[in-house]
């Protein structure tokens, strides 16, 4: 399976990651254990502040990305900014995850929101 990684990826034990997992920034994610990775899902630690007039794409900044145990996350999902996503998650296919969010949920859509709760 092919992996890009451009930060510092940690993955706990009995994970499976997807093909085309990627990891584009130079910070640290961090992926608890029994997590399921569909294909093509990407992270982006990396971002700008916005800046002036004369270039938008300001001062540059990283963020940290931690994904809960027991999470399952769906294909095609893309995750932003400095977010953690709490255990037992499942985050459905194409979504885009850019704030945190709490243990035991359905989240989905871009931004993704959440669609149920879970026992």
């Amino acid at each position: 399976m092919p992996i890009i990684c451009t930060g510092e990826l940690e993955v706990g034990d009995n994970c499976w990651l997807g093909t085309n997992f990627v990891v584009r920034g130079n910070t640290f994610v961090k992926i608890g254990n029994n997590v399921d990775i569909g294909p093509d899902v990407t992270f982006l630690t990396g971002t700008h502040k916005i800046g002036d007039v004369r270039r938008r794409a300001g001062v540059g900044c990283n963020s940290m990305i931690t994904i809960g145990d027991g999470c399952w996350i769906g294909a095609k999902s893309v995750f932003l900014n400095t977010i953690t996503i709490g255990k037992s998650t499942v985050v459905a296919a194409c979504s885009c995850v850019n704030k945190d969010v709490s243990e035991n949920l359905v989240i989905g859509g871009v931004p993704a929101k959440v669609i149920s709760v879970l026992e």
